[in-house]
C-alpha cells in the first residue's frame, strides 16, 4: 500500500486552488480512520461547535432567513472562486474592496445557477435574492447576473474577521490534535474557559 502523503508535506500548503470550486485538497485530507472511528465523538465536538457558532453568526445577520444566507453564501463564493481562479490570490484587496472595479472584475452568476448549485427552488431563489439586491449586499446587471458587492462584506468588522479567524485556527489545530494529526500548542493542558465569562458566540 503506498505511503500517504503528509499534509504538511502537500505541495499546495497555503493554496486556495482546492478549494475554488467546492472541493478540497485530497493531499491534505487524510486521517487515522481506524482511530476516528473508535472515538469520534471528540473530534466532532469540537468541529460542531465552530459550525454551530457560525450557524447562529448567520442566523442573526440574515434575521433567521438561513435560505437567504445560503444563497447569498452561494453567489459570494461562486464570484471569489472564479476570480481567484483567473487572477490569483495575491494583493486582491485594493479590487475587491472597490465597488466599480468589483463589478466589473468578478465573474457573475444567475438565479438558475444558484438554485441548481443549492437544489432550492427557483422561485425561492429569486425572492431571497430579491431581497439582497433591496439590502444592497447584491448587484444585478442589465442581463441578470449577480455579483456580491462590497456591502456584503462590511457588515463583517476588521475585528470580527480576525476573531473569526482566531476561533477557527483554534477549533482546526485541537481538532487534528484529536485526530492524531498535525501539532496542539499547549497540548498537555486540559481546556480552560474564563469563569463567570459569557460565551461569545
Amino acid at each position: 500500500m503506498p505511503k500517504q502523503k503528509d499534509g504538511k508535506d502537500c505541495c499546495q500548503n497555503g493554496e486556495i486552488k482546492p478549494f475554488l470550486f467546492g472541493g478540497h485538497c485530497q493531499d491534505c485530507g487524510h486521517l487515522d480512520e481506524n482511530a476516528l472511528q473508535h472515538n469520534w465523538h471528540p473530534p466532532l465536538f469540537v468541529i460542531q461547535t465552530f459550525l454551530s457558532k457560525y450557524m447562529k453568526l448567520l442566523y442573526r445577520t440574515f434575521d433567521g432567513d438561513l435560505i437567504m444566507a445560503i444563497v447569498m453564501c452561494e453567489i459570494w463564493q461562486y464570484n471569489l472562486g472564479r476570480y481567484f481562479s483567473r487572477a490569483g490570490c495575491e494583493n486582491n484587496a485594493p479590487d475587491l474592496n472597490h465597488q466599480e472595479r468589483r463589478q466589473t472584475l468578478l465573474p457573475p452568476c444567475n438565479t438558475y445557477s444558484i438554485s441548481q448549485s443549492l437544489g432550492v427552488p427557483n422561485e425561492t431563489v429569486r425572492r431571497k435574492i430579491k431581497k439582497l439586491i433591496e439590502l444592497g449586499w447584491v448587484h444585478r446587471n442589465g442581463n441578470g447576473e449577480l455579483t456580491s458587492t462590497v456591502a456584503s462584506e462590511e457588515r463583517f468588522l476588521p475585528e470580527n474577521i480576525l476573531e473569526f479567524s482566531r476561533e477557527f485556527a483554534s477549533h482546526a489545530r485541537h481538532a487534528l490534535a484529536l485526530l492524531g494529526e498535525g501539532e496542539n500548542p499547549q497540548a498537555q493542558k486540559s481546556f480552560e474557559t474564563k469563569q463567570g465569562a459569557p460565551e461569545k458566540l
